[in-house]
């Protein structure tokens, strides 16, 4: 990422935050090219992770046992889901 100038975004849930700490996990990444906002599960309850890229949407999830994952690949969904997570993100908060 650093070295191509990419910029990763993501909307951290607090499923996310606890898996963290259950598993002792400290992987962090450091801005300019990483951020990452909080959503609480009162705003939006994230299940399942979503990544968008160029003109695909990513589902997938794996927890107790069941584990899944679909690509879609379409320029009309892609582009819906990118404004979705624009709303997200700016109703998301920096610190956790």
């Amino acid at each position: 990422f650093k070295h191509r100038g990419l910029e990763f975004r993501d909307v951290l849930s607090d499923a996310y935050v606890q898996s963290k700490k259950k598993l002792n996990l400290s992987i962090t990444f450091d801005e300019p090219h990483f951020y990452s906002r909080y959503i609480p599960p009162e705003i939006l309850d994230i299940n399942h992770q979503t990544d968008v890229y160029n003109d695909i949407v990513a589902f997938y999830n794996w927890h107790e046992g069941e584990i899944f994952g679909v690509e879609i690949y379409n320029e009309k969904i892609a582009g819906m889901h990118k404004q979705l997570f624009e709303i997200i993100w700016k109703m998301g908060k920096k610190e956790i």
